[in-house]
């Protein structure tokens, strides 16, 4: 072959080459700049897409702080409503009642209201004085609030039914509070006066406190007038005061579960996301808002990720990732969930358990805990009798029975064989026993075969409540003491 056909070839096979690597070059270029594209608009979506998670967190955290409001306003109301009809009538005069017994049933009435200013049970005649205020004492305080919106809303209408004040300033405490109200009337149906309780705005700060929120986020109760009744974080210089920078829109709809959104900076100046609510058909509104450096922050994890993704190729890792997160997930589950029954096991109670009695003493020791232990009478019989697979079985039934007795708030485990503990949050020994109760004589009515052919267990239980000074190991003791009581007493019984 001639040299010049060589020299073609090795030119042909030179651009060939050449036309490949830049294909390639091209290809990887494309492939990267396709891949970087579309790593920016999905954390574009990403990130609206997290706006949209946060702004849900928020709206369901709302409900939830106006379910508790909700509750607290109900039941003072149930406690107004039943004041105003026992004491109309001595107000009037057809009946009477020294004002010494009844100050201090107006006393009485206030343990059912807890949440309410303290002494804050009166009751106002038709001039807007006092003449029965709750205490241990005849004393009356010397104040006429024949002025006040909301006494002159009942004297004016009838048909006025609970009534919640704007926040005022009290002229007994000198405190921000609300009044809850309602009408009382005579023998001929006029007006008579009202009776009225006081719920103070602190109580809305320490509900807000309870909630766990970003450092940065935040949750206010205003009125209608854009007047800051509560906020977290606190900011007690401002509670009382108008903020009409916050552009509050206030329609409160018909619906009172109406909701809107909105951005914009707080009274402390952080830019916010925030869910605005209605209390009800009330004239209050909950603003919730979560900073938007936090919702912004949610994605450094995702950015890094992809900054990595994209300047390694590390498919591999994220694959990785995946495979040791769902791993750490099954091993969780393992470690804390029993296999046989599904409920958690004595490690989780434990933990949890020692949690609670830690937080109760951090909270003065006023919250109720108890715990019920229960044990199947008769476990081994039914393994020799019956089998064990028919024992697993049973094991699971009981399990499945108690788990559906008891509330979401309750931890329900196996103990251990054929021992089963529940923790019982808010809870005193009286209603720990009435829901050991209702699981034993469910679990006594249960059928444990499948079709029904009669067989049933029952078991015995232990109940006790955390007292002061109790660690896990003594609460579990009393409760295993009271089982080993219940198994001595002839089975299928609760005792304390």
């Amino acid at each position: 072959m001639k040299r010049s056909n060589i020299n073609r070839l090795w030119e042909f096979s030179f651009q060939a080459n050449r036309l490949r690597r830049l294909a390639v070059v091209g290809l990887v270029a494309f492939l990267m700049l396709a891949f970087g594209v579309w790593m920016g608009v999905d954390l574009y979506y990403s990130y609206q897409q997290r706006v949209a998670e946060s702004r849900k967190e928020l709206e369901n955290l709302s409900i939830i702080i106006e379910s508790n409001v909700l509750a607290t306003l109900s039941k003072i109301d149930v406690v107004i409503s039943e004041t105003a009809y026992t004491f109309g009538p001595m107000v009037d005069g057809r009946k009477k009642l020294a004002l010494l017994e009844a100050n201090q049933e107006l006393l009485r009435r206030m343990a059912y209201i807890p949440e309410a200013q303290a002494l804050s049970l009166r009751v106002i005649n038709a001039d807007g004085r006092v003449v029965f205020n709750a205490g241990e004492t005849a004393e009356l305080p010397n104040v006429v609030v024949a002025d006040r919106a909301y006494f002159l809303r009942h004297k004016s209408d009838p048909n006025a039914g609970l009534v919640l004040s704007e926040a005022i300033l009290s002229r007994f405490t000198g405190k921000w509070l609300l009044t809850l109200s309602r009408r009382m009337v005579d023998a001929e149906g006029n007006f008579a006066g009202v009776v009225q309780a006081a719920l103070r705005t602190e109580y809305f700060q320490g509900l807000f406190e309870l909630v766990n929120v970003g450092a940065d986020d935040s949750i206010s109760l205003l009125d209608e007038n854009k007047r800051l009744l509560a906020r977290h974080p606190p900011r007690l210089d401002a509670v009382g005061q108008q903020f009409d920078q916050l552009a509050v829109v206030m329609h409160f709809p018909s619906d009172p579960s109406a909701i809107s959104y909105r951005r914009g900076a707080g009274i402390d100046g952080v830019d916010r996301h925030y869910v605005i609510r209605n209390i009800g058909a009330y004239p209050y509104v909950l603003v919730v808002g979560r900073s938007s450096e936090a919702i912004r922050s949610l994605q450094q994890g995702k950015i890094y990720l992809y900054v990595v993704c994209y300047f390694c190729l590390a498919l591999a890792f994220a694959c990785f990732l995946w495979v040791y997160v769902r791993h750490q997930q099954e091993l969780e589950k393992l470690a804390t969930t029993d296999s046989l029954t599904g409920l958690k096991n004595r490690r989780i109670f434990d933990s949890t358990l020692e949690f609670m009695m830690a937080r109760r003493v951090r909270n003065s020791f006023s919250e109720r805990l108890s715990v019920a232990l229960f044990d199947i009478d008769h476990f081994k019989m039914i393994n020799d009798t019956r089998g064990h697979l028919k024992g697993d079985e049973v094991l699971r039934r009981v399990a499945n029975v108690i788990r559906c007795r008891v509330r979401k708030t309750d931890l329900s485990c196996r103990w251990g064989g054929e021992e089963f503990i529940v923790l019982l949050n808010d809870c005193d020994i009286e209603q720990a026993i009435v829901v050991a109760e209702n699981i034993r004589s469910a679990i006594a009515d249960e059928s444990m075969s499948y079709p029904d052919d009669g067989f049933r267990v029952t078991i015995s239980a232990g109940v006790a409540e955390v007292a002061e000074g109790d660690t896990v190991d003594s609460l579990v003791k009393r409760a295993d003491d009271a089982l080993y009581q219940a198994k001595a007493s002839g089975r299928n019984r609760v005792c304390r």
